[in-house]
């Protein structure tokens, strides 16, 4: 698994050494009030606030990695991975926002031969509006 650690500890404001505790924690199973009643000396003693901030940052970034590897093997099955994205670091969801060159990879896997799905576009290229909604047209 990519190491997220120092990015869920900047996001949070906590040491990273916390983070890595915690989310050692939570990967064996371990509950967030129990981490926080029982668990304070490896955690630096965090409170449940904390706790969940760090869950859930976790989950935000795992399910981005994910989500990056469906889109890059989506254009590799399509044969248009380009070199320039297969070079890509694939740890790097930035501590700001959105991580690294996911933008680039959803422009390219939208790009991809998906025509105007998702553009509201419906049946032979037509507003839904204009075919009455089930795509057969209004004159019947």
């Amino acid at each position: 698994m990519i190491v997220f650690e120092e990015i869920i500890a900047k996001r949070v404001g906590v040491p990273v050494r916390q983070v890595k505790n915690t989310i050692e924690l939570l990967e064996e199973g371990a509950t967030i009030p129990f981490i926080s009643r029982y668990r304070k000396e490896h955690t630096g003693s965090l409170d449940e606030v904390k706790i969940t901030e760090i869950r859930d940052e976790l989950n935000k970034l795992k399910e981005l990695e994910r989500r990056k590897e469906y889109i890059l093997k989506t254009i590799n099955e399509q044969e248009k991975l380009t070199d320039e994205l297969k070079g890509t670091d694939r740890a790097v969801p930035r501590p700001g926002g959105a991580g690294g060159h996911l933008p680039a990879l959803q422009a390219q896997a939208k790009d991809a031969g998906h025509g105007g799905q998702g553009q509201g576009i419906g049946a032979a290229g037509k507003d839904p509006d204009e075919t009455g909604g089930d795509g057969r047209g209004r004159n019947r």
